[in-house]
């Protein structure tokens, strides 16, 4: 079983269990900070949909306005042709409601690339780690059968 990572492929079957163990470990956690990157992303994603599909939605006058994340006051739009949008840092621009849909188009779009960027390498790690698993398993195995047949 080789792996392949650029230009350099190992055969697994080769490397010291100890050295494949620190392998498994390492790449678990890159595994699992790929995962939460990932998770992090779709989470920022789908407040991007959210705030584009309220834009959209916004018909009327009256809305509730979160005191908190469970107490909400009923208010009345002042001017419902504008948004005011948060461009990060604490910083908010006024835009009317087809500048804050493209917005979020564009946030969400950008989202989307960043995830599939990470998407490639996840799947990757993932495949070398199944590999290494396997070669610790059949390592293992060998060394028990090696064991017992020393044994008798």
């Amino acid at each position: 079983m080789a792996t392949t990572s650029g230009a350099q492929s190992t055969n697994l079957m080769q490397v010291p269990l100890p050295q494949l163990n620190d392998l498994k470990k390492n790449l678990e956690g890159e595994i699992q900070f790929l995962k939460t990157s990932v998770q992090q992303l779709q989470l920022a994603q789908q407040k991007f949909i959210e705030s584009q599909e309220s834009v959209r939605d916004m018909k009327g006058d009256e809305i509730l306005i979160p005191l908190t994340s469970s107490m909400y006051v009923p208010g009345r739009l002042a001017n419902k042709n504008s948004v005011l949008l948060d461009i990060g840092t604490g910083y908010f621009i006024e835009r009317d409601c087809e500048y804050a849909i493209r917005y979020f188009e564009k946030k969400i779009k950008f989202v989307s690339e960043q995830i599939a960027k990470i998407e490639e390498p996840y799947k990757e790690k993932n495949r070398v780690f199944d590999m290494v698993c396997q070669v610790i398993s059949m390592k293992m195995q060998q060394q028990h059968k090696t064991a017992s047949q020393t044994a008798n």
